[in-house]
């Protein structure tokens, strides 16, 4: 038999209605906005410990855009009521007044250091913020209704995007525009800095993607041609090369020549996004069918596709590139070894559309979330290797057979069963694999939710029935089906919602549940 030791009991999160989640550098920190009448409505979530701050009012208008700093201390809301804050990810308190525009501010970015905030207005302006006094840096950039607005990687330039797609370069923290308008976008461009902050790639949807010089706003070299539309552009991290998204195939540029190299990456699915690993050196591609991994530096294919059958949303990889996270449209969300094209445990299953999957920093942990608003945290580390020869004892006595000397399956006595298991029990913790036995033999209430979790079944349980909502008093029944004031709460939600024909079979569940004996009694 084949165990998989990966605990699969996720830390969740019910959002409240109509609430949307924005994660930052470390996913386990997430800004939650509402929308409608609540968009302007913020609250900060730690979603390792479960500590969050109150609920507050970031904005009297919807909130456009979300960003974090670098390191992920502080983050920045955009709003329709003409303002950006600032706000302490961890707390949810200001750390800047409000930062003043004439019209709706329609986004906001931090510097890579973090110490600068630009921020884009249809009032004509981009403004240059310091982060920790609020003050403007400069005058305003007046570039038209503006739609984008980013610095470059050594922050010493802003490049800003409007609404007919013109994109222009200033100086920072003077403020002074850098040479003329870059080329027009048309409809859909974009434009972006590469990674030593040298170049601007410029791209239509329609037509042939720019390099332009970040020092004085001239082309850098040819146009790049493409013959079917353009729907995205990215940097090698060494900058040396640019890749072009253009239908099914992925293209290779010098970006010292302009000169293609190699031949395209082709897949059998138009391609929906493209990321580098952490080497700069392995590219993994997302289509509607599945990933795949490619050499970019020498063009080969080296796995896919990764992933079952359906339609997925998104794929990342962890820094290694050793396991990549994939979420489709059913709803599971599954872990991969990019190289062996092994899925690497069991899909876990949101039950509905699985939107994003993301590696915390500590690559300990997955955090997904759905299209129902639920926010899932699964414990998924990569075990070490080589496993220890217990490990195979104790997947034996829980199957209750065995190998022979002859390869033959034979059952195992009893007792023999029960002495692998407490030599189990008396392993030492502090290692992975003892932490995990720990937790793997501990019962009842009791048991945390994983290895590396504090949080106890039990205390899960009163969580999520705190949401007070179907859904969460439903997760948390099934985590403790005994605890009496979490079935009385369940059975007056489903009593309330028994309001029609698809839901009338909720009616006499409610009072089986209100019948239920609690444990003890």
């Amino acid at each position: 038999m084949i165990w998989d030791i990966t605990p699969v009991l996720p830390l969740t999160y019910y959002l409240p209605p109509g609430f949307w989640p924005h994660f930052g550098p470390d996913p386990r920190m997430c800004v939650a906005i509402g929308p409608g009448r609540l968009m302007q409505e913020l609250q900060t979530l730690d979603l390792l410990t479960g500590v969050a701050s109150p609920r507050h009012q970031a904005h009297t208008a919807d909130v456009h855009s979300v960003a974090f700093s670098p390191d992920g201390r502080w983050v920045a809301s955009a709003s329709g009521d003409g303002t950006a804050r600032v706000w302490d990810s961890s707390t949810g308190n200001p750390v800047t007044p409000p930062l003043v525009h004439d019209a709706g501010v329609g986004n906001a970015r931090f510097s890579f250091s973090g110490q600068w905030l630009v921020t884009g207005s249809p009032d004509g302006t981009a403004r240059l913020w310091n982060v920790r006094t609020g003050q403007p840096l400069a005058p305003p950039l007046r570039h038209g209704d503006i739609t984008d607005a980013q610095f470059s990687p050594d922050h010493t330039r802003v490049l800003t995007v409007t609404l007919d797609r013109q994109a222009r370069l200033w100086e920072t923290p003077t403020g002074r525009a850098v040479g003329d308008s870059l080329a027009h976008l048309g409809p859909a461009g974009s434009a972006q800095f590469s990674p030593d902050a040298r170049l601007v790639v410029t791209f239509p949807k329609a037509g042939a993607a720019r390099l332009w010089y970040a020092t004085d706003g001239k082309p850098a070299g040819p146009e790049l041609a493409h013959q079917e539309p353009l729907s995205g552009a990215l940097f090698s991290p060494d900058s040396r090369r640019l890749f072009t998204v253009s239908g099914m195939a992925i293209h290779s540029w010098n970006v010292a020549t302009g000169a293609r190299i190699g031949e395209p990456l082709v897949h059998p699915n138009p391609v929906l996004d493209a990321r580098f690993a952490a080497d700069g050196r392995r590219l993994v591609v997302l289509t509607g069918r599945g990933a795949w991994l490619w050499d970019a530096v020498s063009g080969r294919r080296l796995s896919g596709p990764l992933g079952s059958a359906g339609e997925f949303h998104m794929v990342r990889l962890d820094r290694e590139a050793r396991r990549a996270v994939l979420t489709l449209y059913t709803g599971a969300v599954e872990l991969w070894d990019p190289m062996s094209v092994q899925r690497l445990a069991e899909p876990w299953n949101h039950g509905v559309e699985a939107l994003s999957g993301l590696f915390t920093q500590d690559e300990r942990h997955v955090v997904t979330y759905a299209e129902d608003h639920t926010i899932r945290v699964w414990y998924s580390p990569e075990p070490p290797l080589p496993a220890p020869a217990w490990l195979a004892d104790l997947a034996e006595a829980l199957a209750g057979r065995r190998f022979n000397p002859g390869g033959a399956i034979e059952p195992i006595p009893g007792s023999e069963r029960w002495v692998a298991f407490d030599r189990v029990r008396a392993i030492p913790r502090g290692d992975f694999y003892g932490d995990w036995a720990g937790w793997f033999l501990a019962r009842g209430g009791s048991r945390t939710l994983s290895p590396a979790s504090s949080l106890t079944v039990e205390e899960d349980a009163s969580r999520l029935a705190a949401f007070d909502t179907l859904p969460a008093l439903i997760s948390a029944a099934h985590l403790d089906p005994t605890n009496r004031a979490i079935l009385t709460r369940l059975a007056v939600h489903l009593r309330a919602t028994a309001t029609n024909e698809s839901t009338a079979h909720r009616g006499p569940l409610a009072e089986w549940l209100s019948r239920r004996p609690s444990a003890g009694e």
